[in-house]
Protein backbone atom coordinates (compact mmCIF):
# COMPACT_ATOMS: atom_id res chain seq x y z
CA UNK A 1 0.00 0.00 0.00
CA UNK A 2 1.52 3.69 -0.54
CA UNK A 3 2.39 5.74 2.44
CA UNK A 4 0.45 8.44 1.31
CA UNK A 5 -2.64 6.51 1.86
CA UNK A 6 -1.46 5.06 5.36
CA UNK A 7 -0.57 8.77 5.78
CA UNK A 8 -3.73 10.19 5.54
CA UNK A 9 -5.82 7.40 7.25
CA UNK A 10 -3.45 8.08 10.43
CA UNK A 11 -4.25 11.75 10.44
CA UNK A 12 -7.64 11.33 11.32
CA UNK A 13 -6.87 8.78 14.43
CA UNK A 14 -7.93 9.86 17.86
CA UNK A 15 -4.74 9.85 20.08
CA UNK A 16 -6.28 11.45 22.83
CA UNK A 17 -3.86 11.14 26.12
CA UNK A 18 -2.03 8.48 23.62
CA UNK A 19 1.12 11.05 23.22
CA UNK A 20 3.85 8.45 23.18
CA UNK A 21 1.52 6.36 20.35
CA UNK A 22 1.03 9.47 19.02
CA UNK A 23 4.99 10.05 17.90
CA UNK A 24 5.22 6.51 16.98
CA UNK A 25 2.54 7.03 14.21
CA UNK A 26 4.19 10.28 13.33
CA UNK A 27 7.55 8.45 13.03
CA UNK A 28 5.91 5.88 10.53
CA UNK A 29 4.19 8.38 8.23
CA UNK A 30 7.96 9.85 7.80
CA UNK A 31 9.82 6.91 7.73
CA UNK A 32 7.33 4.34 6.57
CA UNK A 33 8.83 4.57 2.98
CA UNK A 34 11.98 3.32 4.03
CA UNK A 35 12.50 0.00 4.24
CA UNK A 36 14.89 -0.13 6.56
CA UNK A 37 13.53 2.07 9.13
CA UNK A 38 10.10 0.42 8.15
CA UNK A 39 11.16 -2.62 9.47
CA UNK A 40 12.29 -1.39 12.90
CA UNK A 41 9.31 -0.12 13.23
CA UNK A 42 7.58 -3.40 12.71
CA UNK A 43 9.84 -4.88 15.18
CA UNK A 44 9.60 -2.26 17.76
CA UNK A 45 5.21 -2.29 17.61
CA UNK A 46 6.22 -6.57 17.54
CA UNK A 47 8.03 -6.36 20.57
CA UNK A 48 5.30 -3.56 22.55
CA UNK A 49 2.38 -6.06 21.75
CA UNK A 50 4.28 -8.88 23.21
CA UNK A 51 4.14 -6.93 26.29
CA UNK A 52 0.97 -6.77 26.44
CA UNK A 53 -0.26 -9.63 25.71
CA UNK A 54 -1.13 -10.34 28.82
CA UNK A 55 -3.08 -7.67 29.79
CA UNK A 56 -6.12 -7.72 27.38
CA UNK A 57 -7.85 -4.61 28.70
CA UNK A 58 -4.37 -2.40 28.26
CA UNK A 59 -5.97 0.74 26.50
CA UNK A 60 -3.08 1.20 24.07
CA UNK A 61 -2.98 -2.19 22.69
CA UNK A 62 -5.56 -1.22 19.99
CA UNK A 63 -3.43 1.42 18.73
CA UNK A 64 -0.72 -0.52 18.54
CA UNK A 65 -2.53 -2.96 16.36
CA UNK A 66 -3.38 -0.51 14.29
CA UNK A 67 -0.03 1.32 14.06
CA UNK A 68 1.38 -2.82 13.11
CA UNK A 69 -1.31 -3.26 10.64
CA UNK A 70 -0.73 0.35 8.97
CA UNK A 71 2.98 -0.59 8.68
CA UNK A 72 2.24 -4.53 7.75
CA UNK A 73 0.20 -3.02 4.55
CA UNK A 74 3.20 -1.15 3.62
CA UNK A 75 5.47 -3.88 4.00
CA UNK A 76 2.64 -6.19 1.74
CA UNK A 77 2.75 -8.36 4.90
CA UNK A 78 -0.01 -11.06 4.58
CA UNK A 79 -1.04 -10.20 8.58
CA UNK A 80 -2.20 -7.07 8.39
CA UNK A 81 -5.83 -7.42 7.87
CA UNK A 82 -5.49 -9.38 11.40
CA UNK A 83 -4.02 -6.94 13.00
CA UNK A 84 -6.60 -4.44 11.80
CA UNK A 85 -9.47 -6.70 12.68
CA UNK A 86 -7.97 -7.00 15.96
CA UNK A 87 -7.72 -3.19 16.64
CA UNK A 88 -11.25 -2.60 14.93
CA UNK A 89 -12.75 -5.20 17.85
CA UNK A 90 -10.66 -3.24 20.79
CA UNK A 91 -12.00 -0.19 19.42
CA UNK A 92 -15.22 -1.16 19.36
CA UNK A 93 -14.96 -2.63 23.12
CA UNK A 94 -13.31 0.31 24.33
CA UNK A 95 -16.58 2.79 22.59
CA UNK A 96 -14.07 4.48 20.21
CA UNK A 97 -16.13 4.42 17.40
CA UNK A 98 -13.96 7.03 15.08
CA UNK A 99 -11.08 4.81 15.42
CA UNK A 100 -12.98 2.12 14.77
CA UNK A 101 -14.28 3.02 11.41
CA UNK A 102 -10.82 3.95 10.52
CA UNK A 103 -10.09 0.40 11.17
CA UNK A 104 -12.40 -0.17 8.38
CA UNK A 105 -11.33 1.73 5.78
CA UNK A 106 -7.83 0.74 6.37
CA UNK A 107 -9.14 -3.28 5.75
CA UNK A 108 -11.19 -1.88 3.06
CA UNK A 109 -7.81 -0.26 1.57
CA UNK A 110 -6.24 -3.77 2.26
CA UNK A 111 -8.35 -5.88 1.33
CA UNK A 112 -9.07 -3.82 -2.38
CA UNK A 113 -4.81 -4.80 -2.67
CA UNK A 114 -4.87 -7.59 -2.32
CA UNK A 115 -8.16 -8.02 -4.62
CA UNK A 116 -10.48 -9.74 -2.18
CA UNK A 117 -12.77 -7.41 -3.10
CA UNK A 118 -16.29 -8.50 -1.91
CA UNK A 119 -14.93 -8.29 1.59
CA UNK A 120 -13.33 -4.64 0.48
CA UNK A 121 -16.99 -3.68 -0.48
CA UNK A 122 -18.47 -5.00 2.81
CA UNK A 123 -15.84 -3.47 5.03
CA UNK A 124 -16.04 -0.19 3.28
CA UNK A 125 -19.67 -0.11 3.28
CA UNK A 126 -19.83 -0.55 7.37
CA UNK A 127 -17.23 2.35 7.21
CA UNK A 128 -19.66 4.21 5.56
CA UNK A 129 -22.70 3.74 7.48
CA UNK A 130 -20.39 4.47 11.00
CA UNK A 131 -18.93 7.93 9.58
CA UNK A 132 -22.73 9.16 8.88
CA UNK A 133 -24.13 8.10 11.85
CA UNK A 134 -21.33 9.80 13.47
CA UNK A 135 -22.22 12.58 11.40
CA UNK A 136 -25.69 12.80 12.60
CA UNK A 137 -24.60 12.62 16.73
CA UNK A 138 -21.88 15.01 16.17
CA UNK A 139 -24.21 17.27 14.35
CA UNK A 140 -27.57 16.75 17.03
CA UNK A 141 -24.72 17.82 20.05
CA UNK A 142 -23.63 20.83 17.79
CA UNK A 143 -20.10 19.53 17.20
CA UNK A 144 -20.10 20.89 13.73
CA UNK A 145 -16.15 20.98 13.63
CA UNK A 146 -16.22 17.04 14.21
CA UNK A 147 -18.54 16.76 11.57
CA UNK A 148 -16.86 18.81 9.01
CA UNK A 149 -13.81 16.38 9.99
CA UNK A 150 -16.03 13.11 9.61
CA UNK A 151 -17.25 14.40 6.31
CA UNK A 152 -13.84 14.81 4.69
CA UNK A 153 -13.18 11.12 5.84
CA UNK A 154 -16.37 10.32 4.03
CA UNK A 155 -15.39 11.64 1.16
CA UNK A 156 -11.98 9.58 0.88
CA UNK A 157 -14.33 6.40 1.46
CA UNK A 158 -16.53 6.99 -0.66
CA UNK A 159 -13.89 7.46 -3.84
CA UNK A 160 -12.47 4.10 -2.44
CA UNK A 161 -16.10 2.42 -2.57
CA UNK A 162 -15.96 3.60 -6.24
CA UNK A 163 -12.65 2.17 -7.13
CA UNK A 164 -13.80 -1.31 -5.28
CA UNK A 165 -17.04 -1.42 -7.19
CA UNK A 166 -15.35 -0.67 -10.45
CA UNK A 167 -13.03 -3.38 -10.28
CA UNK A 168 -15.99 -5.53 -9.24
CA UNK A 169 -17.54 -4.59 -12.18
CA UNK A 170 -14.80 -5.26 -14.84
CA UNK A 171 -14.29 -8.32 -13.60
CA UNK A 172 -18.05 -9.22 -13.65
CA UNK A 173 -17.69 -7.90 -17.71
CA UNK A 174 -14.89 -9.98 -17.95
CA UNK A 175 -17.07 -13.37 -17.09
CA UNK A 176 -19.51 -11.67 -19.10
CA UNK A 177 -17.24 -11.48 -22.27
CA UNK A 178 -16.01 -15.11 -21.40
CA UNK A 179 -19.49 -16.43 -21.39
CA UNK A 180 -20.13 -14.81 -24.53
CA UNK A 181 -17.84 -15.82 -26.78
CA UNK A 182 -18.61 -19.29 -25.68
CA UNK A 183 -21.79 -18.28 -26.94
CA UNK A 184 -20.43 -16.94 -30.60
CA UNK A 185 -19.49 -20.76 -30.77
CA UNK A 186 -23.10 -22.19 -30.23
CA UNK A 187 -25.53 -22.90 -32.73
CA UNK A 188 -28.11 -20.77 -33.66
CA UNK A 189 -31.42 -20.24 -31.66
CA UNK A 190 -33.92 -23.59 -32.41
CA UNK A 191 -37.36 -22.82 -34.08
CA UNK A 192 -39.49 -22.95 -30.40
CA UNK A 193 -42.83 -21.47 -31.47
CA UNK A 194 -44.78 -19.31 -28.58
CA UNK A 195 -43.41 -16.56 -26.76
CA UNK A 196 -42.23 -18.85 -23.55
CA UNK A 197 -38.59 -19.16 -23.16
CA UNK A 198 -36.31 -22.15 -23.19
CA UNK A 199 -33.40 -23.18 -21.34
CA UNK A 200 -30.02 -24.01 -23.31
CA UNK A 201 -27.61 -27.06 -22.56
CA UNK A 202 -24.64 -27.16 -24.67
CA UNK A 203 -23.03 -29.35 -22.25
CA UNK A 204 -24.98 -32.65 -23.05
CA UNK A 205 -23.52 -33.83 -25.72
CA UNK A 206 -25.37 -35.85 -28.42
CA UNK A 207 -23.81 -38.80 -29.23
CA UNK A 208 -24.46 -41.25 -32.51
CA UNK A 209 -22.19 -44.27 -31.59
CA UNK A 210 -18.87 -45.78 -29.90
CA UNK A 211 -15.75 -47.49 -31.00
CA UNK A 212 -13.29 -49.43 -29.23
CA UNK A 213 -10.86 -47.96 -26.65
CA UNK A 214 -8.05 -49.10 -24.80
CA UNK A 215 -10.81 -49.41 -21.48
CA UNK A 216 -13.15 -50.57 -23.80
CA UNK A 217 -16.04 -48.82 -25.84
CA UNK A 218 -16.43 -44.99 -25.68
CA UNK A 219 -18.95 -42.97 -26.82
CA UNK A 220 -18.05 -40.59 -30.52
CA UNK A 221 -19.57 -37.61 -30.48
CA UNK A 222 -19.67 -36.39 -34.14
CA UNK A 223 -17.23 -33.23 -35.02
CA UNK A 224 -19.04 -31.94 -37.98
CA UNK A 225 -22.16 -31.04 -36.03
CA UNK A 226 -22.26 -29.36 -32.52
CA UNK A 227 -25.35 -30.71 -30.46
CA UNK A 228 -27.73 -29.23 -28.21
CA UNK A 229 -30.29 -29.84 -25.59
CA UNK A 230 -33.52 -27.36 -25.34
CA UNK A 231 -36.22 -27.30 -23.17
CA UNK A 232 -38.94 -25.38 -22.49
CA UNK A 233 -41.02 -27.28 -19.77
CA UNK A 234 -40.05 -29.02 -16.81
CA UNK A 235 -41.36 -30.59 -13.58
CA UNK A 236 -40.24 -29.39 -10.01
CA UNK A 237 -41.16 -31.04 -7.19
CA UNK A 238 -43.93 -32.84 -9.42
CA UNK A 239 -45.56 -29.58 -10.46
CA UNK A 240 -45.12 -28.86 -14.33
CA UNK A 241 -43.91 -24.75 -15.30
CA UNK A 242 -43.22 -23.43 -18.57
CA UNK A 243 -40.06 -21.62 -18.94
CA UNK A 244 -39.91 -17.29 -19.85
CA UNK A 245 -36.41 -15.53 -19.78
CA UNK A 246 -36.41 -12.28 -18.01
CA UNK A 247 -33.89 -10.95 -20.81
CA UNK A 248 -35.58 -8.21 -23.32
CA UNK A 249 -35.80 -9.68 -26.98
CA UNK A 250 -34.01 -13.10 -26.22
CA UNK A 251 -36.01 -16.29 -25.19
CA UNK A 252 -32.74 -18.45 -24.70
CA UNK A 253 -31.42 -19.05 -21.59
CA UNK A 254 -27.79 -20.04 -21.24
CA UNK A 255 -26.82 -21.86 -18.20
CA UNK A 256 -22.71 -21.68 -17.59
CA UNK A 257 -21.10 -24.76 -16.30
CA UNK A 258 -18.83 -22.43 -13.88
CA UNK A 259 -21.92 -20.99 -12.06
CA UNK A 260 -24.12 -22.90 -9.47
CA UNK A 261 -28.12 -22.40 -10.13
CA UNK A 262 -30.84 -22.71 -8.29
CA UNK A 263 -34.83 -22.61 -7.97
CA UNK A 264 -36.11 -20.29 -5.37
CA UNK A 265 -39.98 -19.99 -5.00
CA UNK A 266 -41.54 -16.16 -5.42
CA UNK A 267 -43.64 -15.29 -2.52
CA UNK A 268 -45.98 -12.47 -2.58
CA UNK A 269 -46.83 -9.84 -5.78
CA UNK A 270 -44.44 -7.11 -5.15
CA UNK A 271 -42.74 -8.34 -9.05
CA UNK A 272 -45.76 -9.16 -10.48
CA UNK A 273 -45.44 -6.06 -12.70
CA UNK A 274 -41.63 -6.85 -13.63
CA UNK A 275 -41.19 -6.52 -17.35
CA UNK A 276 -40.60 -8.65 -20.22
CA UNK A 277 -42.13 -11.33 -17.28
CA UNK A 278 -44.46 -10.72 -14.78
CA UNK A 279 -43.17 -12.37 -11.44
CA UNK A 280 -46.15 -13.42 -9.45
CA UNK A 281 -46.73 -15.16 -6.15
CA UNK A 282 -45.98 -19.26 -6.65
CA UNK A 283 -43.93 -18.72 -9.93
CA UNK A 284 -40.51 -20.22 -9.54
CA UNK A 285 -36.92 -18.47 -10.48
CA UNK A 286 -33.71 -19.89 -11.71
CA UNK A 287 -30.57 -17.99 -10.09
CA UNK A 288 -27.21 -18.29 -10.05
CA UNK A 289 -25.32 -17.33 -7.05
CA UNK A 290 -23.60 -13.70 -7.17
CA UNK A 291 -23.11 -10.81 -5.06
CA UNK A 292 -23.25 -8.55 -7.73
CA UNK A 293 -25.32 -7.40 -10.63
CA UNK A 294 -25.65 -4.74 -13.25
CA UNK A 295 -28.16 -1.95 -13.17
CA UNK A 296 -32.07 -3.30 -13.15
CA UNK A 297 -31.12 -7.26 -12.81
CA UNK A 298 -33.46 -8.84 -11.16
CA UNK A 299 -31.47 -10.16 -8.26
CA UNK A 300 -32.43 -12.61 -5.30
CA UNK A 301 -31.84 -10.28 -2.20
CA UNK A 302 -30.71 -11.52 1.67
CA UNK A 303 -33.38 -9.70 4.07
CA UNK A 304 -33.97 -10.86 8.17
CA UNK A 305 -36.91 -13.29 8.21
CA UNK A 306 -40.08 -12.54 10.28
CA UNK A 307 -38.62 -13.83 13.75
CA UNK A 308 -35.83 -11.33 13.42
CA UNK A 309 -33.80 -13.65 14.26
CA UNK A 310 -33.04 -16.02 10.79
CA UNK A 311 -32.52 -14.92 7.01
CA UNK A 312 -35.03 -15.31 4.40
CA UNK A 313 -34.82 -14.08 0.31
CA UNK A 314 -36.82 -11.87 -1.66
CA UNK A 315 -37.34 -11.05 -5.58
CA UNK A 316 -36.19 -7.34 -6.69
CA UNK A 317 -34.81 -5.57 -9.23
CA UNK A 318 -31.34 -3.83 -8.54
CA UNK A 319 -31.28 0.11 -9.24
CA UNK A 320 -27.35 0.12 -9.29
CA UNK A 321 -26.60 3.92 -9.26
CA UNK A 322 -29.16 4.64 -6.62
CA UNK A 323 -27.58 1.42 -4.46
CA UNK A 324 -31.10 0.33 -3.60
CA UNK A 325 -33.88 -3.00 -4.63
CA UNK A 326 -36.95 -1.70 -6.36
CA UNK A 327 -40.35 -3.44 -6.67
CA UNK A 328 -42.30 -3.86 -9.70
CA UNK A 329 -45.67 -4.04 -8.29
CA UNK A 330 -49.35 -3.23 -9.22
CA UNK A 331 -49.71 -2.92 -5.15
CA UNK A 332 -48.91 -0.05 -2.79
CA UNK A 333 -46.24 -0.12 -0.14
CA UNK A 334 -43.55 -1.59 -1.57
CA UNK A 335 -40.78 1.16 -0.92
CA UNK A 336 -37.46 1.06 -2.14
CA UNK A 337 -34.98 -0.87 -0.04
CA UNK A 338 -31.24 0.36 0.61
CA UNK A 339 -28.75 -1.89 0.00
CA UNK A 340 -27.10 -2.52 3.66
CA UNK A 341 -25.96 -5.51 6.36
CA UNK A 342 -29.40 -6.83 6.41
CA UNK A 343 -30.20 -6.75 2.78
CA UNK A 344 -27.52 -7.98 -0.03
CA UNK A 345 -27.68 -9.42 -3.34
CA UNK A 346 -26.94 -13.14 -2.89
CA UNK A 347 -28.21 -14.41 -7.13
CA UNK A 348 -29.10 -13.18 -10.05
CA UNK A 349 -32.67 -14.56 -11.85
CA UNK A 350 -32.34 -15.79 -15.35
CA UNK A 351 -35.55 -17.41 -15.85
CA UNK A 352 -39.50 -17.57 -14.24
CA UNK A 353 -40.95 -21.18 -14.18
CA UNK A 354 -44.96 -20.28 -14.52
CA UNK A 355 -47.35 -23.33 -13.98
CA UNK A 356 -48.23 -24.62 -16.89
Amino acid sequence: MQLQTVSQILEYVDFSGQQEIAECAQTLRTDGGDGQKLNEIILRLQRVLKEHHSDPYNTKSPYYHFLLACAYSLSAHQNASNSAERAEYQFKNQGLQKNRYLCCWLLGCIFWEHNHLERARDVTEEAIRGFQSLIKNESANGKYEDCECCQAILDNIYDLREKIGNEIENQSDSQEEKVNEQEKNQPDKPSLDGEEGFIYLPQIPVYTHVQAGSDGPIWIRPSQKKSYTVTNQLTINDHRYIIYSVTRGDRRITLDANRKYGWAEVKGNSMNKARPTAIDSGNMVLFYQSSEAKENAFVIVSCPDGSGNGESYMVKRWKKANREFISDSSESGHPPIPYGADFRIIGIVVAVAKPG
